[in-house]
């Protein structure tokens, strides 16, 4: 009988390479496995800071016209966003269903981050909060981000992921 694990693979469009191989080592892990659950963490880059304030004017028409351009703006920003990552998600959930796991058993829960730490955070987080027993983080992502930022996510993974394994995919 297969050993039954859940996973759940870190994607970030910035890595695109690195989430192919994160979803091919979880698809192993859990090849044979008829009821098998994944979970894809999408990485999302953080709001902008203009988006997250916005000052109010005295005239009132004024200020609903601002409110809805700088609404609109931010759609727009979210929209650019979303599409930027549907690739790499498009691309795990194919790796994901050739392996014989059917697309209801994969979902798909989308973080925004500001930096490494908050990766590893946002990944040990919700892998608690959905009982994943694994998490799976590609090595161009571990490695890029965690020169960038002084800090390795998947370090970080195993530094404070107690209880769960943590898969770092070639």
């Amino acid at each position: 009988m297969p050993l039954q694990m859940k996973p759940l693979i870190v994607l970030d469009d910035r890595a695109p390479e690195a989430c192919e191989s994160a979803a091919r080592c979880a698809a192993r892990l859990v090849h044979g496995s008829p009821d098998a659950e994944v979970h894809l963490l999408i990485v999302l880059p953080p709001t902008p800071s203009e988006f997250l304030e916005f000052g109010s004017l005295e005239d009132m028409h004024a200020q609903q016209a601002a409110l809805a351009r700088h609404q609109g703006a931010h759609c727009q920003w979210m929209d650019t966003t979303f599409e930027a990552v549907r690739p790499v998600v498009a691309r795990a959930r194919e790796v994901l269903e050739r392996s014989g796991i059917g697309s209801a058993s994969i979902s798909e829960h989308y973080e925004e981050s500001v930096h490494t730490r908050q990766i590893a955070k946002d990944a040990l987080e919700i892998a608690r909060e959905i009982g994943c027993d694994v998490i799976v983080i590609g090595r161009a992502l571990h490695s890029t981000r965690g020169h960038w930022m002084h800090t390795d996510p998947a370090e970080e993974l195993v530094r404070h992921g107690d209880g769960i394994t943590v898969c770092v995919a070639n």
